[in-house]
């Protein structure tokens, strides 16, 4: 077709011409406090500026900036977007609230050696406890347990003793972050113009998350923060 470089045919026999088609991956943001008993919890269902999605013991939430979404419509491609999902990736930080108000989002912060990187205990709750879903159309396109989504970068890290005696200080990363251990879809999940989509972390029990300190014991502070990426080609809307 006229200005287009090439053309995918997907498996259900339409084809989507790869004009003004970029490499981009569009994210989305969520807040879990420790003591969280949400089933789920939804991302790409807001924009900049609107609240983000926190777990139900979060009283004040905080406002989305451009670290936490770059998509331009929420919960739906604009009609002149799409995208080729080939992977998705999830990054998980950790945070403490402050200790006067352990329920206000916008105090938390990176207020102890080695965080925003996760510690291991805390990400291994995450891997456990939830599954994730790619929701298109209102129809499950891509589900499994968290750890399967590797982040496939990041911080490599070491752990070890601490100075001030208080338990050994260990961190994680989602699995080796190399390219190389992003688990790609056989097929990629096509999300179309005007096409209703999100991600949900989905605890199917209802249980409580429990992030605990470097001695095991359950810490009350503790927010993971929880960045999700639609990994693929992306249709950029037209101004």
């Amino acid at each position: 077709m006229l200005n287009s470089i090439t053309q995918i045919r997907l498996p259900n026999g339409s084809a989507v011409n790869l004009v003004d088609w970029t490499d981009r991956p569009l994210f989305s943001t969520c807040d879990i406090l420790d003591g969280a008993t949400d089933q789920e919890l939804e991302t790409f269902t807001y924009v900049v500026s609107e609240r983000v999605p926190s777990s139900n013991n979060i009283t004040v939430r905080r406002v989305a900036t451009e670290r936490d979404t770059n998509i331009s419509t929420a919960s739906a491609m604009s009609s002149t977007e799409e995208m080729l999902v080939y992977s998705i990736r999830v990054e998980a930080y950790q945070y403490n609230m402050d200790a006067t108000d352990t329920t206000d989002a916008t105090q938390a912060a990176p207020d102890a050696p080695g965080l925003p990187i996760i510690h291991p205990q805390n990400l291994a709750e995450l891997h456990t406890r939830d599954l994730l879903r790619l929701f298109i159309s209102q129809k499950i396109y891509a589900e499994a347990p968290v750890a399967y989504f590797n982040t496939g970068f990041g911080v490599l890290t070491t752990g070890g003793p601490s100075n001030a005696g208080n338990g050994d200080r260990y961190f994680g990363t989602a699995g080796l972050p190399s390219a190389e251990a992003v688990r790609t879809f056989v097929i990629p999940q096509h999300i179309g113009a005007q096409e209703k989509y999100k991600c949900v972390l989905f605890n199917p029990d209802g249980g409580a998350y429990v992030f605990r300190d470097e001695l095991g014991a359950e810490d009350t502070r503790v927010l993971v923060r929880v960045r999700i990426m639609l990994d693929g080609l992306y249709k950029r809307p037209v101004s």
